[in-house]
């Protein structure tokens, strides 16, 4: 008697998993709790492997995200999942691994790639300008637990990067930071450097949406006349010739 009870409540949870794992995303996101700064849309598959043509998210938008659940963490009583975000003719495209528990979240393995306009829309840039190029994100991990980023360990780089504006074009080269956080603060130290301008800099941007930036400058042989004048705007440069820089705003 005792085995066939075992049997028949192995069969009832295979069942009962079964069914989960053949739910619609879209019948389980119309159902859920809304929460108004998140919206999905064009949902297909199921909860398991599914996407959404649209992710949403406190007004910014991503495109073409699929995801694919690891069962097994849910016996440790987590959420565990591969993202991934856009293609190769997205202004945001990327991949990592999420897992969700009571304690927090854990992002690994992060790789993201965002065009350089599509990222200046969150921020205003001091003069007019436009930015071009790449910025590609690697993280090893992220891991935030009670309201704080507990760790980051990430590198950012531009690539192709430049500047255009109504006084000419700035072509950054090799510009990079490497990344960490503190609190609900995301932290990094800016190298970049090219026959245009040089510059050493320390941001941070906090979560409530506030950001700063402060550093050095100096100009290179190549940068155009009218942007070497309109540095002297910065205030008084230093005994190497460096500028310095120092904006602040919010997101």
């Amino acid at each position: 008697m005792k085995k066939i009870i075992s049997l028949a409540a192995l069969a009832a949870v295979s069942y009962t998993g079964f069914m989960l794992a053949e739910l619609p995303a879209a019948f389980v996101w119309n159902h859920a709790p809304k929460m108004p700064e998140v919206k999905l849309e064009g949902l297909s598959g199921s909860v398991w492997s599914g996407s959404a043509q649209t992710l949403t998210v406190n007004g910014i938008e991503l495109e073409d995200v699929s995801w694919d659940l690891r069962p097994s963490a849910l016996l440790t009583g987590k959420i565990k999942a591969d993202l991934e975000v856009g293609d190769n003719f997205s202004a945001v495209a990327g991949q990592a691994t999420v897992t969700y528990s009571l304690q927090g979240m854990t992002i690994e393995d992060l790789e993201a790639d965002a065009s350089a306009g599509w990222l200046q829309q969150f921020a205003s840039m001091p003069v007019p300008a436009t930015a071009r190029g790449n910025i590609n994100l690697v993280a090893d991990s992220l891991i935030y637990e009670g309201g704080q980023c507990v760790e980051l360990d990430g590198r950012m780089e531009w690539e192709r990067g430049r500047i255009s504006s109504p006084l000419g074009e700035v072509k950054l080269g090799q510009a990079d930071a490497d990344l960490s956080c503190k609190g609900n603060t995301l932290e990094g130290n800016i190298r970049q450097s090219s026959e245009f301008l040089t510059t050493d800099a320390v941001f941070s941007v906090n979560l409530n949406g506030s950001y700063s930036l402060s550093g050095k400058v100096s100009d290179g042989e190549a940068l155009p006349e009218t942007i070497k004048d309109g540095m002297k705007f910065l205030g008084r440069p230093d005994a190497q010739g460096r500028y310095p820089l120092t904006f602040r705003g919010r997101i």
